[in-house]
């Protein structure tokens, strides 16, 4: 991947990352966005470009990790559903609580 001046990713590979980039990619990218950020020489246009991306950039990693969850969630109550079905002990315990 070739950076920009300064050795900074361009806007169309911080583009790419956002569209495209798998968590670990986005998250990275954040902790370089946040490391700019801390910079204190960098330019007020700079440094709110760098906020913006960087709000982008951490709702992004928050997609992924409510996705994740979601995903777990869902194989919780699969799981759950599935040992219920095989253990006639617990459509027992499901009738004793009517």
């Amino acid at each position: 991947m070739t950076n920009g001046p300064g050795n900074r990713p361009t806007y169309d590979q911080w583009s790419s990352i956002l569209d495209e980039g798998s968590f670990e990619e986005v998250y990275d990218a954040l902790e370089t966005v946040v490391a700019h950020l801390e910079d204190a020489h960098l330019p007020l246009a700079d440094a709110l470009a760098c906020y913006e991306l960087g709000m982008r950039l951490a709702a992004r990693c928050d997609r992924y990790l409510q996705e994740a969850e979601l995903r777990i969630s869902r194989l919780d109550e699969d799981t759950a559903r599935a040992a219920a079905d095989d253990d006639p002990l617990a459509d027992d315990f499901e009738q004793s609580r009517l």
